[in-house]
């Protein structure tokens, strides 16, 4: 994180990952490291990659769990599905929603609501992967990615 410019607060290398911590005193304490940019799109990141490599089972696998060697191996599409669903969001995937809507991007904006047939979201168009034909083949999204503890858990 400090080699993208993140500074970490020092409490928080201490803090205990406790729930009622982060719904009462750490989201106001620490809103502006989570507003910094530098460190909201790096602990996206990891929180992506995480997910993507160890929650990819059929119940949600957490981070406590990860770090003990319980991962399952996943997807990007499962990292990206944690994000925008939480880490526990219903498994199998909702088939309406099995590509995460702002890669797939539909003429519609989300798959459930219409039929897929033409791309207007930046991303996809960027990768020139608006639709299930116009995706590369082997589909990255789509890549197993195993467990690596040593790269998402504190040592």
């Amino acid at each position: 994180m400090a080699a993208i410019g993140c500074t970490w607060p020092t409490e928080l290398q201490t803090q205990p990952d406790m729930t009622l911590f982060w719904a009462t005193e750490g989201g106001t304490t620490y809103l502006s490291f989570m507003q910094d940019v530098a460190c909201n799109i790096g602990s996206a990141a990891w929180y992506y990659f995480y997910n993507a490599t160890g929650n990819g089972g059929a119940s949600a696998v957490w981070i406590s769990n990860y770090c003990t060697g319980q991962g399952i191996a996943g997807t990007m599409v499962t990292g990206l599905l944690s994000h925008l669903e939480g880490g526990s969001y219903p498994r199998p995937a909702d088939p309406n929603n099995a590509y995460p809507w702002g890669i797939e991007c539909c003429s519609c904006g989300n798959p459930s609501g219409c039929t897929c047939t033409g791309c207007t979201g930046r991303f996809a168009a960027l990768m020139e992967i608006g639709t299930p034909n116009s995706r590369p083949s082997p589909d990255p999204f789509l890549e197993t990615l195993t467990p690596e503890p040593t790269k998402y858990c504190k040592q």
